[in-house]
C-alpha cells in the first residue's frame, strides 16, 4: 500500500502531466491513462478528495488572481483612455485659439509629420426623459421567460417543447 506522501507525490505528478497534455494539445479532453489515475477508487477515496480540495483551492485561488489581475487592468484601461480624452481636449482647445478655420468650420492645423483636425461632434443628449413630447416616444414591448416557473413544470412531468432540464452542470463543494 502506498503512503500518503506517495499517493499526494503521484496525483500531483498526474496532475502536472494532465495540464501539460492539455496545454500541448490545447484541449479540455482528458486521454484515458491519465483519467483513470485521476479517478477516485474506494482505498484511495479520503486521499484523494484530501487532494482534490487542496487542487481545487488553489485553482479558485488563481482565478481569483487573474479576475482581480483583469479589473486592474481595466481600471488602467479607463485611467488611459481618460487622459486621452484630456489630452484631446486641450488638443481642440489649442487648435480653437491658434489652427486655421476650414470650409466645415473644424480647426486645422499642419506640420510635416500629420495633420490635425478639432471639430464639435454632434450627438443627441436626453437631459429629462419626462420633458420629451409624446410624439418622440415610442412602446417597446419584450417577453421574458419565467424560468422559475418552466424549471418547476418541467421537474413535475410536463414535457415543454423548447426547454429541458440540463442535468450536465455539476456543483461540489467543500466546506
Amino acid at each position: 500500500m502506498k503512503t500518503i506522501f506517495e499517493i499526494s507525490e503521484h496525483y500531483l505528478q498526474t496532475i502536472q502531466e494532465l495540464e501539460n497534455w492539455m496545454i500541448e494539445n490545447d484541449t479540455d479532453e482528458v486521454p484515458q491513462h491519465l483519467d483513470d489515475a485521476l479517478a477516485i477508487n474506494r482505498d484511495q477515496l479520503e486521499t484523494k478528495l484530501t487532494n482534490y480540495y487542496f487542487y481545487i483551492k488553489d485553482l479558485q485561488g488563481k482565478v481569483q488572481t487573474i479576475k482581480d489581475h483583469v479589473n486592474q487592468m481595466q481600471q488602467k484601461k479607463k485611467n488611459i483612455e481618460k487622459q486621452i480624452d484630456r489630452l484631446k481636449s486641450y488638443v481642440h482647445a489649442g487648435l480653437s485659439l491658434y489652427g486655421d478655420t476650414n470650409k466645415s468650420g473644424n480647426h486645422t492645423y499642419k506640420t510635416d509629420l500629420f495633420k490635425v483636425t478639432a471639430s464639435n461632434t454632434k450627438r443627441l443628449k436626453i437631459v429629462d426623459e419626462t420633458k420629451i413630447p409624446e410624439a418622440y416616444k415610442r412602446e417597446v414591448y419584450s417577453i421574458k421567460i419565467d424560468n422559475t416557473q418552466l424549471k418547476k413544470d418541467i421537474q413535475n412531468g410536463a414535457e415543454i417543447e423548447g426547454a429541458i432540464i440540463d442535468e450536465s452542470n455539476i456543483s461540489v463543494n467543500f466546506r
